[in-house]
């Protein structure tokens, strides 16, 4: 989804479509349970996104756009996965925390003004995850 985002000059509405769809989430609900149609709310909650931002030319343009890689890590299986799963992911998060504070996309838009103060957003802004 980020590289849809990237690769259609889209991102930063993917990123609002995803805040705006994490804050109608109350609580946290067993994302990875398939409900009755298959799907889990985790799968549900990025198909929105991906239908309100990616229309059908910005589909066109992903699926003839440059090639792309997406590489995904796993923990070793063989010596200490708990351990390095553990260690991967406080790397992960320092990343995340580090670049956050370093990286600015630039002024918001106005249209998207209004929406900035979203608890996802203001956690967002303020580096918190609570």
């Amino acid at each position: 989804m980020s590289l849809a985002g990237f690769v259609t000059r889209r991102g930063r509405d993917m990123l609002d479509a995803m805040a705006d769809l994490f804050d109608t989430t109350d609580s946290n609900v067993a994302w990875d349970t398939p409900e009755a149609d298959g799907i889990t709310p985790h799968q549900r909650l990025y198909r929105e996104a991906v239908s309100r931002v990616l229309d059908a030319a910005a589909q066109r343009q992903v699926a003839d756009g440059p090639p792309a890689q997406i590489l995904i890590g796993r923990p070793p299986v063989e010596t200490h996965p708990r351990a390095s799963g553990t260690f991967a992911a406080a790397v992960y998060e320092a990343e995340l925390h580090a670049a956050a504070g370093r990286i600015s996309t630039g002024p918001r838009p106005s249209a998207s003004a209004a929406r900035s103060s979203t608890p996802t957003r203001r956690r967002a802004r303020d580096g918190s995850s609570t």
